[in-house]
């Protein structure tokens, strides 16, 4: 298995996620940085990410993160990539997600063939903290415009458009049954570099909420999906075993689709 969305928390040294990978049977993670100049207490340095990496390099795959704000951003990505990073991630910062300066750096990955892990939140709650790289209306232009970027979508902003009924409910967790054809399951078809990175709260709750939609979106959609956690536990991979999908599309969403990306 491989885990698309790992991070080194402060009470989280390699050694103890390595230990975790372990006990759950995970072979690699992707470990990722996060930078947001707004929220500085919240850092998780790329150094710290690949000093981790440097640790244990045959379990970690490190992803660098650069505020897009940040003077001389595009360079600082291309030295993170020259040092051995091989993802740009998590990016999650207050900007629209088709900022100029976020641009650069989506460019700049597809030159590097560095896939682009973002958190998309929703536009309109007026709390400040939820304004993050809104809106995922705006992704599919981006999309278009950087064919050789990999996008891999997560967050409440991207899983609530698993329902076809996201734009007339407020909420970041919606419930109840899905109204199919949602604009992921579109997006998910039309564009070849844009995958779903099935993790934390967001990801679980779009399948928990209709189970057997879940079903047939995970199997519609297996090689565009990625198993990740974002925390460590094991409620997304016991929900997917609960689900009895059949083994091949099971093992494209716990490893084959994040080994195309990026080979262990």
């Amino acid at each position: 298995m491989i885990d698309v969305h790992v991070h080194p928390f402060e009470k989280w040294t390699p050694a103890r996620i390595v230990k975790y990978l372990d006990d759950v049977g995970v072979d690699k993670a992707w470990l990722l940085a996060y930078d947001d100049k707004d929220r500085p207490e919240s850092l998780i340095q790329t150094w710290k990410v690949f000093k981790a990496y440097k640790a244990h390099p045959d379990r970690f795959i490190p992803f660098c993160s650069v505020d897009p704000r940040r003077l001389n951003a595009p360079e600082k990505v291309r030295k993170w990539a020259e040092k051995g990073c091989r993802g740009y991630g998590e990016h999650k910062v207050r900007l629209k997600i088709d900022d100029p300066r976020s641009k650069a750096i989506y460019k700049l990955c597809g030159e590097l063939g560095l896939p682009v892990l973002i958190h998309i939140d929703v536009p309109f709650p007026p709390k400040y903290d939820y304004w993050i790289n809104v809106d995922v209306k705006r992704l599919e232009p981006l999309l278009a415009e950087f064919p050789d970027t990999i996008f891999i979508g997560h967050g409440p902003g991207w899983w609530r458009e698993i329902s076809a009924d996201a734009d007339t409910d407020p909420a970041r967790y919606p419930s109840g049954k899905v109204v199919k054809g949602g604009l992921l399951d579109r997006i998910l078809s039309e564009y070849p570099n844009v995958y779903g990175d099935l993790s934390a709260g967001s990801g679980l709750n779009a399948l928990r909420r209709d189970p057997e939609f879940a079903k047939e979106f995970l199997v519609r959609n297996r090689k565009k999906l990625l198993y990740g956690t974002d925390s460590f536990d094991t409620m997304l991979l016991d929900f997917l075993r609960g689900l009895n999908l059949p083994k091949d599309v099971l093992e494209d969403i716990l490893h084959n689709n994040a080994a195309s990306i990026l080979p262990p």
